[in-house]
């Protein structure tokens, strides 16, 4: 199975959208240092890109889970 060029470019913007998303909830949900969040949106983008895109945005998903969890410390 060839890969055209724009193969990882879904996967890319998966992982761009688990991060910002990710940022948005956090701040929303958070109240003096303690984070609560109670709708975490980057779950529900990476279910529905799951559902939709198949294993080939599985790792968009991880690299977005992994950027945002070592940007968050």
């Amino acid at each position: 199975m060839k890969l055209s060029p724009q193969a990882p470019l879904p996967a890319l913007m998966v992982a761009l959208a688990y991060v910002l998303l990710g940022y948005a909830s956090f701040l929303t949900a958070s109240s003096h240092g303690i984070v609560t969040p109670v709708v975490f949106l980057p779950e529900g983008v990476a279910l529905a890109a799951g559902i939709l895109g198949g294993p080939r945005i599985a790792s968009g998903v991880f690299i977005g889970q992994l950027l945002f969890a070592l940007s968050r410390g």
